[in-house]
């Protein structure tokens, strides 16, 4: 099985202007307390379990992900700059992005939310592997 999250999150630090920004701000399933959110930072939360979908002479061919990727940020201009990055990223790994998600301020925090859906399908057979 593929580790979807770290080829994510590998695809996302090949983009100039994510890794610019976020470097060492990119997590999964939980962003803590204790890290640095000086910057703008991003979280990769799966949705969904892998869900096999694809067969051929009973083998399993692709499997479907379904995530949600959020950028914080203190600018509002940087957080939909960012989540178009992370969109263009994603397109280029066969994730789409889907209906959902959130365009949020936090008071609290002080923070923009910019939270997107990414459905995506890879092959996940050796031989066809595609990412």
């Amino acid at each position: 099985m593929l580790d979807m999250i770290n080829i994510i999150k590998t695809h996302l630090l090949e983009n100039e202007v994510i890794a610019t920004h976020c470097t060492g701000r990119i997590r999964a399933y939980h962003y803590d307390e204790t890290s640095d959110t000086k910057g703008p930072y991003i979280l990769i939360s799966p949705l969904m379990p892998p869900q096999p979908t694809t067969y051929a002479s009973d083998k399993n061919l692709t499997t479907e992900y379904l995530y949600q990727i959020d950028v914080r940020t203190d600018s509002e201009k940087q957080a939909k700059m960012l989540s178009e990055e992370i969109r263009k990223t994603m397109f280029t790994i066969a994730f789409r992005q889907q209906r959902g998600g959130l365009d949020d301020y936090d008071h609290t925090v002080k923070r923009y939310l910019d939270a997107r859906r990414y459905l995506g399908m890879p092959y996940t057979i050796e031989g066809l592997q595609n990412l």
